[in-house]
């Protein structure tokens, strides 16, 4: 897996060197059977940005915040397969 900076992440609406990256990113990671993950995604057009690109994840605050792994568990809700 490939991941795509935050700092270039921040720039994809405004900055074309660093959307210009992002794709660039995207097409080695693919091209060699690699995903790729976006970091600092805190916008929605961000989001959007990514997606377009082909990233195939994304983490950022847009998700969530940071938090111990015991609050995320707690916080899930997965449904019983028992009767």
């Amino acid at each position: 897996m490939l991941k795509i900076d935050r700092s270039f992440v921040d720039g994809i609406d405004d900055d074309p060197a660093a959307a210009g990256i992002c794709a660039a990113v995207v097409a080695l990671a693919h091209a060699t059977g690699k995903r790729v993950v976006a970091e600092g995604v805190a916008r929605p057009e961000q989001h959007e940005r990514v997606v377009a690109l082909g990233a195939d994840a994304a983490q950022g605050f847009l998700y969530g915040r940071p938090a111990p792994v015991g609050e995320i568990e707690a916080s899930l809700v997965v449904p019983s397969l028992l009767p």
